[in-house]
């Protein structure tokens, strides 16, 4: 899909991500106490997010937890924790895999690489020691509102970039 990309206008690709954002924003809601959680890992719907996070990452540039986290939620039923530990390992699976890519083909700023990805570290341990005390909900209200937040500007840029 990055291809894809390649040959859309760069308002076409934020309208585009734009949507996919208030898509998403629709999409989550938090859990009631009467939904019923899968007692095993559905394998075939991981894939499916996995997929369509790979699409996303690859056309518009964005993926990882912010579109696994509402798909698993929505979709596959999982608990919102489960679903944001599932996404991170995820998302570290295919980061690691692109920066070797990256560094590889000499297209990498190790240093700089470095200094966002360690910093990142520091902020991630300190969170993901903390989701515990965060209510589902409350995650779920936070990751809608970041949806949104992220489709008005993608959709604001796209305008701008089409109108001239």
């Amino acid at each position: 899909f990055s291809h894809l990309g390649s040959v859309l206008n760069g308002w076409q690709l934020l309208a585009l991500q734009g949507l996919m954002y208030a898509v998403l924003a629709l999409v989550i809601r938090p859990p009631h106490d009467e939904d019923t959680h899968p007692s095993r890992l559905p394998l075939a719907g991981l894939a499916a997010v996995g997929l369509v996070a790979g699409w996303a990452s690859g056309l518009l540039g964005v993926g990882g937890g912010l579109v696994m986290v509402p798909l698993m939620v929505r979709w596959l039923r999982l608990r919102v924790y489960l679903a944001i530990r599932l996404s991170t390992l995820a998302v570290c699976a295919s980061a690691a895999t692109a920066s070797i890519t990256f560094v590889g083909d000499g297209r990498a700023n190790l240093a700089m690489g470095l200094l966002l990805g360690g910093t990142a570290c520091i902020a991630a341990q300190w969170a993901a020691a903390r989701l515990q005390r965060v209510s589902e909900a409350r995650l779920v209200w936070l990751l809608r509102a970041l949806c949104v937040v992220l489709a008005v500007d993608g959709l604001r840029r796209a305008a701008q970039l089409a109108l001239g």
